[in-house]
């Protein structure tokens, strides 16, 4: 296990970045990061003092389920900022903790301030995610990754917060506005076997690519029996980043990853895609998710079965 190189952003160009990371697909650690230099960052605090509206009432936006499972009705941002800080588990005890997970920054009202100051750093090539054609296709294939997505938690990670690819099209890009949160990378060339991933995309996730292992409980309490080689993907693949304050990791397509925090933490992450080849990859998973709805008839998916995969699926007659 290595650590992820690390870099600062003064001085870095876009062509540099571009050859130095985005041609060789090579994950970097930035730091010296301002995304939002007029203000307006999302931390804790800025969280906390938002509206009293209840969570509950703005599901669509404060992540769904889960949150009318864990949360009392009628607690507010500032009643969930305070239970993140007030409480402190061990890692490894705190995979039960609500979690705000991929909130759509652009979504609301009481959330899309945070995405109005938002500046890209400068040394990042365009993104072709900026068109409405690039972005439409996406949207199709990704149906809840829409922009800017807001990640806030305790100590340790949501449930199930397996090892996973968000896309063989794109890049992902998470900036840090407080905490410390640790990523594992793992390179493409890692054995399937390896990291246990699943045969096939699980389409109701977006043809998210996935592996059973989930990183919090494997790291804190290891099971050999049912993940025999994950020691071996550690030892022999992996790749550390810890983000702070002002650090942005960059992790090209095609690299697994999976994260925890080490304090409470506030990250937001966006995706990109840089050039063509990665363009015809998305068209790729556009047809292959249309291909897949062809066979299947009527929905299959069974309540809470979320690793269904094609192979699972009967096929249509």
């Amino acid at each position: 296990m290595k650590d992820v190189e690390e870099r600062e952003a003064a001085g870095l160009r876009e062509a540099e970045f571009v050859e130095k990371y985005v041609k060789p697909r090579k994950p970097v650690l930035i730091h010296g990061i301002n995304c939002w230099p007029r203000g307006g960052a999302p931390t804790l605090k800025t969280i906390a003092d938002l509206p009293r509206s209840k969570l509950v009432e703005e599901q669509s936006v404060w992540s769904a389920e889960f949150f009318k499972r864990s949360l009392p009705p009628d607690w507010t941002p500032a009643d969930y900022v305070r239970h993140l800080t007030e409480n402190s588990l061990p890692v490894g005890e705190a995979n039960e903790r609500p979690y705000l997970s991929g909130l759509w920054l652009g979504k609301s009202a009481t959330l899309g301030g945070f995405a109005d100051e938002f500046e890209v750093p400068g040394f990042l090539p365009r993104n072709l995610l900026d068109s409405s054609l690039v972005r439409g296709l996406f949207r199709i294939v990704h149906r809840d990754l829409k922009g800017l997505e807001l990640f806030v938690g305790g100590v340790g990670a949501p449930r199930r917060s397996n090892v996973h690819i968000d896309s063989l099209a794109v890049d992902v890009l998470t900036c840090c506005t407080e905490g410390n949160k640790q990523f594992f990378l793992f390179p493409p060339t890692t054995p399937p076997g390896v990291l246990h991933v699943l045969s096939e995309p699980c389409v109701y996730s977006g043809l998210y690519r996935y592996s059973m292992v989930e990183l919090e409980s494997s790291l804190t309490n290891p099971d050999p029996v049912q993940f025999p080689l994950f020691d071996t993907a550690l030892k022999d693949y992996a790749q550390v980043a810890r983000i702070r304050p002002g650090s942005m990791l960059y992790m090209p397509t095609g690299w697994w990853h999976g994260a925890h925090n080490l304090q409470p933490t506030v990250t937001v992450t966006w995706r990109m895609i840089s050039n063509w080849s990665q363009f015809r990859t998305l068209l790729g998973e556009v047809m292959h998710l249309l291909a897949f709805h062809m066979r299947v008839t009527g929905p299959r998916a069974p309540s809470g079965h979320v690793w269904q995969s094609p192979t699972d699926v009967t096929p249509a007659a």
